[in-house]
């Protein structure tokens, strides 16, 4: 996969490319295909906790709910269950069954923002400002980067690669300058892949292997963002006048995005990255059309379930 990624470094989005977004007539809009998506939910009041939600905004459920907050949920490439941080109990990562059962921890170690290989085995996530590897139920964890600060990694589809955010550039807050990375498992050949101004929020591949999505907050806006693999084109994918929008999660064929939807009004309130009044989930597909709500106010952090058809 090394060999199909065009490595370019471009230091403001806007040398990014565009898509045309322009508002739809709703009678126009194209339903996304039928799934799921698991959320981090802050709608009851007490805390965020783990549901899972159909994509046509129906059969809410809640699948898990631990002391503290629970944020991140990632699902297994499989689809039978997924893994999720408990700031309730350490940052410890969690694994839970779709349905709930088997709520358990995935290793002994702590950590943020954990995401399960290909192989269902190897977990990646950051804990002292680096990325790790661990094996599931393991109490060791491996580090993969050694420039701090690393974080939000996302395992490649053939578990090739790592792609991460790191932090170590001039600037601070939403004016520091912050790259996309991708390093071998083994910590070997870390590549740039892109520069940007502000402060990653979300960090995905998709399952095809074409894109890699970003959300990008610049202190004023909010976007999602696409990196075409095979060229290393940057393509804008939501609209930054309209609405703020981070933590993007690819749809299983990959013509779809999930994401984190806040109104302009209060992006800069100062409030939480998950606020039960102004944050729900929304999808759009990756020509920047057909936006439509998934979820009521309360809800971050998606990630859309693979295709379990056939299993």
């Amino acid at each position: 996969m090394r060999n199909r990624i065009v490595f370019i470094v471009t230091i403001l989005m806007m040398v990014g490319l565009s898509l045309p977004l322009t508002a739809q007539d709703e009678d126009d809009i194209i339903p996304a295909p039928a799934g799921q998506i698991v959320f981090s939910s802050a709608m009851a009041g007490d805390g965020q906790h783990i549901a899972l939600i159909n994509t046509d905004g129906t059969n809410e459920i809640l699948i898990a709910d631990l002391t503290g907050d629970d944020v991140t949920p990632r699902w297994a490439l499989n689809g039978q269950f997924l893994i999720f941080n408990s700031r309730g109990f350490g940052d410890t990562p969690y694994r839970v069954d779709a349905d709930g059962g088997n709520l358990i921890p995935a290793a002994s170690v702590s950590g943020f923002s954990p995401n399960l290989g290909p192989d269902g085995k190897t977990l990646t996530f950051m804990t002292s400002s680096n990325v790790h590897i661990a094996t599931l139920n393991s109490e060791e964890a491996i580090p993969v980067t050694s420039e701090s600060f690393s974080y939000i990694p996302f395992w490649s589809p053939d578990g090739d690669l790592i792609v991460y955010g790191n932090q170590s550039g001039s600037g601070a807050g939403t004016e520091q300058q912050e790259t996309i990375r991708v390093i071998s498992p083994d910590g070997s050949e870390p590549e740039i892949l892109h520069t940007v101004t502000g402060d990653l929020e979300g960090l995905v591949w998709s399952r095809d292997g074409e894109y890699i999505a970003f959300g990008l907050d610049d202190g004023t806006l909010g976007a999602v963002y696409l990196i075409e693999v095979a060229t290393g084109e940057v393509i804008q994918l939501t609209d930054d006048s309209a609405y703020f929008a981070t933590q993007p999660s690819f749809s299983p064929d990959g013509q779809w995005v999930a994401f984190q939807y806040r109104t302009l009004a209060s992006a800069n309130d100062g409030s939480s990255l998950c606020n039960a009044t102004t944050d729900s989930i929304f999808i759009i597909d990756i020509n920047g059309e057909n936006l439509q709500r998934v979820t009521d106010e309360g809800a971050c952090y998606p990630d859309w379930r693979p295709d379990i058809r056939g299993q």
